[in-house]
């Protein structure tokens, strides 16, 4: 059976031969829908959201996703022309006045090869977003870290290995860091633009943590 339960009952240690028990297929089933499910859903219902309620942010999405048509493989529609001119244009009206052609076969192998850095770079309004979704809404509302050795922190010492609560809510609305903290602005996540955010904001954005994935 190729379900993922019946993958993970059948899954071998490629060194000792043995299957996952128990507890351990628990464990991975947990994960995959916490981590691999969860987390992902949070994020885009609460873009979804966010986009609904602001509809500025949401024409600006719009226009950037119209102008990389191609990319998508999908056929370029006539509002990239109107955003190159400087027009507004309203979503719902446009949705209507432009309604996108069914996926046209012979270019999708436009995105075809492209890696997942390079098509971020063709959607930096898209990517922020998500990542101001993600500063209101983190995923990851928390987490826990552990120092290898002892340190002192503002007057307290900490043994090593202690855990630490890390509140990553919190440090995304800290009104100290953030201006206009409770307001939606992907653009503090565009390099280069006016909005920003400092050295000290990207060391509070963290809505998975920092580290490898």
């Amino acid at each position: 059976e190729k379900s993922f339960l019946g993958l993970l009952l059948k899954g071998r240690d490629l060194t000792t031969g043995t299957t996952l028990d128990l507890q351990q297929v628990m464990a991975q089933i947990h994960v995959f829908l916490l981590a691999g499910y969860e987390t992902t859903a949070t994020a885009l219902t609460f873009a979804l959201y966010l986009l609904a309620a602001n509809p500025e942010a949401q024409r600006k999405l719009q226009v950037e996703v119209d102008s990389q048509g191609e990319m998508l493989a999908l056929p370029l529609n006539t509002l990239a022309s109107t955003a190159a001119k400087g027009a507004n244009c309203d979503p719902v009206a446009h949705q209507q006045a432009h309604a996108r052609p069914a996926a046209r076969p012979e270019l999708a192998p436009a995105g075809v090869g492209l890696t997942a850095e390079e098509v971020a770079a063709s959607f930096p309004y898209a990517c922020a977003v998500l990542d101001e979704a993600m500063r209101l809404y983190p995923p990851a509302a928390s987490a826990l870290r552990s120092p290898p050795e002892d340190i002192e922190v503002a007057g307290y010492r900490i043994p090593a290995h202690t855990f630490l609560y890390m509140p990553i809510h919190s440090y995304h609305h800290d009104a100290d860091v953030w201006p206009d903290v409770a307001e939606f602005k992907p653009e503090r996540h565009l390099v280069g633009h006016p909005d920003a955010m400092d050295a000290a904001a990207k060391a509070c954005f963290m809505p998975f943590g920092h580290g490898a994935r």
